[in-house]
């Protein structure tokens, strides 16, 4: 898996972080990543559960920063 990847996803789940995913079709989900593997991610979005493969994402957004400093200096 890519380690940059898993990095934002991790940190994402960890902090129950509200993002919006944006899908390479331009439908938005906004909720709080669940889990994820290395084809899928499970969110929560309007109180449900949505299993998303990875290919059809384009974007993941969020307001919040993810990674301090000292994280980021693995990048």
């Amino acid at each position: 898996m890519n380690k940059v990847q898993d990095q934002v996803l991790s940190a994402l789940k960890e902090k129950e972080t509200m993002i919006t995913l944006f899908l390479v079709n331009g439908f938005q989900y906004r909720g709080k990543i669940v889990d994820f593997d290395k084809f899928t991610l499970s969110l929560e979005a309007d109180g449900q559960l949505f299993v998303i493969s990875k290919k059809m994402v384009s974007t993941i957004q969020t307001t919040e920063a993810l990674l301090s400093k000292k994280d980021q200096d693995g990048f």
